[in-house]
């Protein structure tokens, strides 16, 4: 799942059946489990710089490369377990068992 936060100066909440001002194409159910976010954000649209997950994200200025693994946050899945973007952010994030028939592999 990818997720924009496009909402002006307040956070907006991504939850199961959500209609809010966010893209929506589709819902999952999940009974547990957790979910990996990768959460960019940048201090300024015009900014250079990215942030990932609250941490300045820098290329190595030898190889130009990005470190890794980029690590995600691990939050897990239950019932006040809403996923929040943050104003103007990108988000990536994986539901491990979210078992949607869509990316099952047969």
């Amino acid at each position: 799942i990818d997720l924009v936060g496009l909402e002006g100066e307040e956070e907006r909440q991504a939850a199961a059946g959500d209609t809010g001002s966010l893209m929506r194409t589709g819902s999952v159910s999940i009974g547990g489990g957790v979910r990996y976010e990768w959460h960019l954000t940048s201090p300024e649209l015009t900014s250079t710089e990215m942030v990932l997950n609250g941490a300045p994200l820098r290329v190595d200025p030898v190889t130009g490369a990005l470190p890794m693994p980029l690590e995600p946050v691990i939050v897990p899945i239950g019932s006040e377990s809403s996923l929040v973007l943050a104003p103007q952010s990108y988000a990536f994030v994986v539901l491990p068992e979210a078992a949607a028939p869509v990316c099952m592999h047969q």
